[in-house]
């Protein structure tokens, strides 16, 4: 969720554009805007910086996750596959590095 100071930067712009006439309303561009930022941050934990409760890729949530959640986990599992296929000790000589 956006913090109050977020918030409070979108007032300028919500009152600018309220002041359009036949345009959409400064409570409906609000609304459609916080529906757009829970959409995107579903079951994020956005002061843990990760999943909601915790649930990381052995235990993800399956429903009501947004796009930041899933490339988390796509992010996750890659590096959970790249630490099969060469295991820490062997990094040394593996010359790139992606994580």
């Amino acid at each position: 969720m956006p913090s109050f100071a977020e918030a409070e930067s979108r007032q300028p712009f919500m009152a600018g554009a309220a002041a359009i006439p036949g345009d959409i309303s400064a409570e409906k561009l609000d609304a459609a805007i916080e529906e757009k930022i829970d959409q995107h941050f579903g079951r994020w934990d956005v002061s843990a910086n990760g999943p909601g409760k915790g649930r990381g890729i052995a235990d993800p949530w399956s429903k009501g996750i947004g796009p930041l959640l899933l490339a988390h986990y796509a992010q996750e599992t890659s590096r959970a596959e790249f630490d099969q296929v060469i295991p820490a000790p062997d990094r040394k000589t593996f010359r790139f590095s992606c994580f």
